[in-house]
């Protein structure tokens, strides 16, 4: 069944999409910069992109039917948060980093890589960061009133009948 345009609303979902955005300019970024500086953090940054996304589609896979289930969802979108964080901590170290490149004037920089470039992918990466950080929080946020209600253990049994 289709939803006509004028009723249509943004999706619950978007984080995903957003962490698929990240993880793809964080890969098409690092490959422009020296290959170099793939020790000093930039194979960390594609490594903290792609967890950011498998523990967003993790956390969207799971549909919870009792709490802990429900917990399990809401870890996966905490460990998604930190990890985003992370994230953005190495993106500010970065433009540091290619700040002082350009300051001291080395070579160090691709010619290709002109200011305006570099200072549009850090903006690019600092917007994305930003509203991925907003929708984890709302998903959260929604999960907590959606989930409320669920029985305690799997299936309905009380926690105490649970054998493990």
């Amino acid at each position: 069944m289709s939803v006509y345009d004028s009723h249509r609303g943004e999706s619950g979902v978007r984080y995903v999409d957003l962490a698929w955005e990240i993880y793809d300019h964080t890969k098409s970024s690092c490959r422009r910069l020296p290959k170099r500086w793939d020790r000093y953090g930039l194979l960390s940054m594609v490594d903290l992109a792609d967890r950011l996304q498998r523990y967003c589609v993790a956390a969207n896979s799971a549909y919870p039917t009792n709490q802990h289930e429900a917990q399990l969802r809401r870890d996966c979108l905490i460990k998604a948060n930190m990890v985003l964080q992370d994230l953005n901590t190495l993106v500010g170290h970065l433009a540091r980093d290619i700040k002082k490149a350009r300051d001291l004037q080395t070579r160090e920089l691709p010619e290709k890589l002109t200011k305006e470039k570099t200072e549009a992918m850090l903006q690019k990466w600092g917007e994305l960061i930003a509203e991925e950080g907003e929708k984890i929080s709302a998903v959260k946020k929604a999960n907590a009133q959606q989930f409320k209600k669920l029985p305690p253990g799997p299936a309905g049994m009380p926690e105490a009948e649970i054998e493990l």
